[in-house]
């Protein structure tokens, strides 16, 4: 899957970059993916090639794992009613927001520790800690900002579904919370 995925990166390189150099020319361009809610398994093309870029700039089994995590953060997009995943660089990096501010950026990239690779939230989020108290032994936490996986780990779908889904509403949920 790895393999197939970083061909693809690379033939969106080549055929994006000849067929409309001006968008890619803009520092501002920003992928918006309208999601399928038909498709039980789609592949969520990456637009950007900044984007691209970043992913083939990080080691292959780091790379892995995060193009693993960016289908699965695509994938429970695709779930929660009334979000448009917006994918972009942040400080270099892939990051995932939900449309109208409903939640707080998914930012995937490797972390300082050797060979590892996160799933970073905002730091002044509750979400770590909430899932840290909730799932202690399902995840390998960094402080309050980062879900961190080994490229041998196996991702545990169900927890971090929640988690990503978490994310991508918390906004929405926290305003629901006070409203209650």
């Amino acid at each position: 899957m790895a393999d197939g995925l970083l061909n693809f990166i690379e033939r969106l390189f080549s055929k994006y970059r000849d067929q409309k150099p001006e968008i890619y020319a803009q520092p501002d361009y920003v992928a918006r993916h309208s999601i399928n809610r038909l498709s039980i398994m789609k592949q969520f093309d990456i637009e950007d090639l900044s984007v691209a870029a970043a992913y083939k700039s990080y080691p292959e089994k780091q790379r892995n794992k995060l193009l693993a995590l960016r289908q699965l953060i695509f994938e429970t997009a695709d779930t929660i009613g009334n979000v448009t995943l917006t994918e972009t660089l942040k400080w270099g990096e892939p990051s995932y927001n939900a449309s109208s501010k409903a939640g707080t950026p998914i930012r995937l990239a490797p972390s300082k520790e050797k060979g590892v690779c996160g799933l970073f939230v905002h730091c002044q989020t509750s979400l770590v800690d909430e899932f840290r108290d909730k799932y202690p032994q399902a995840f390998q936490y960094s402080g309050t900002r980062a879900l961190l996986f080994a490229p041998d780990d196996k991702l545990i779908k169900p927890e971090l579904r929640e988690f990503i889904t978490a994310a991508l509403t918390y906004h929405r949920r926290k305003s629901s919370a006070t409203k209650s």
